[in-house]
């Protein structure tokens, strides 16, 4: 329950990144003046570990590319899977985004690989999973 308010609230920061870049094409200089929204921010630069044990580094392997960046875990009860699956059923709908979804786990004991992609199976979207390790 500890990562629920964090996971949460990096959740929403991520979704209004991606849709203010996406509303600027990928622009940063698009005319933001007169809004209160904030011009869109560089892509993180990290690499994590996907659950098939192979290296991932993010902002290499997202350029140019729409992508969604979703922090949480299997086991979470009502949070992560509302939020994945409004994400997803979303980018079913509108194939045009071309949107890539990158999980990244915040429960690395308990989201074992086999947990991890039965979990995200049920949401009909192909997502891209990275284990989180402090």
């Amino acid at each position: 329950m500890r990562w629920l308010p964090l996971g949460t609230a990096a959740f929403l920061l991520i979704v209004a990144i991606v849709v203010r870049t996406a509303a600027s094409n990928g622009s940063p200089a698009a005319d933001w003046s007169g809004t209160l929204i904030d011009p869109p921010r560089q892509r993180p630069v990290f690499a994590l570990q996907t659950i098939d044990g192979e290296p991932f580094d993010f902002a290499a392997r997202t350029r140019d590319r729409l992508t969604f960046l979703f922090f949480g875990y299997t086991n979470c009860p009502d949070v992560c899977p509302t939020q994945m699956s409004a994400l997803t059923g979303a980018l079913r709908e509108r194939p045009d985004l071309a949107g890539d979804v990158v999980f990244v786990t915040t429960d690395p004991i308990r989201d074992t690989p086999d947990r991890i992609r039965s979990w995200l199976s049920s949401f009909g979207y192909p997502v891209t999973c990275l284990l989180y390790t402090s």
